[in-house]
């Protein structure tokens, strides 16, 4: 996973991580492996930053449940979560980078 994780880690905007997490998303699903993971990420998609922040909720609470998965679903379990985790912190990190500045107070902005 490190060439994805690093364009996720490393975008430079908004749309370029969600392609390069469309493409980390596809490759799983593409998988023997996906059959072998939790139903609750049948569905697993990122189209735009909220979905990001859902599903990684989600991936957290299938990583904590304590259902029961062989070792290669685990592992691939845990390496969406990382990936969710990553995408959804530089998300967080490319709006607050796009957001202007706050006034400072007293003064006036026109």
């Amino acid at each position: 996973m490190a060439p994805e994780l690093y364009r996720i880690k490393y975008a430079d905007r908004a749309d370029e991580l969600l392609l390069a997490l469309g493409k980390f998303i596809s490759y799983v699903r593409s998988g023997p492996v996906f059959s072998l993971l939790p139903n609750a990420l049948q569905d697993l998609s990122a189209r735009d930053a909220s979905e990001v922040t859902e599903w990684e909720s989600r991936i957290d609470r299938c990583l904590h449940d304590t259902l029961p998965m062989n070792a290669t679903a685990r592992f691939w379990l845990s390496e969406i979560d990382e990936v969710f985790k990553a995408a959804r912190h530089r998300l967080d990190e490319l709006v607050r980078n796009d957001a202007p500045p706050a006034a400072e107070p007293g003064t006036t902005v026109h």
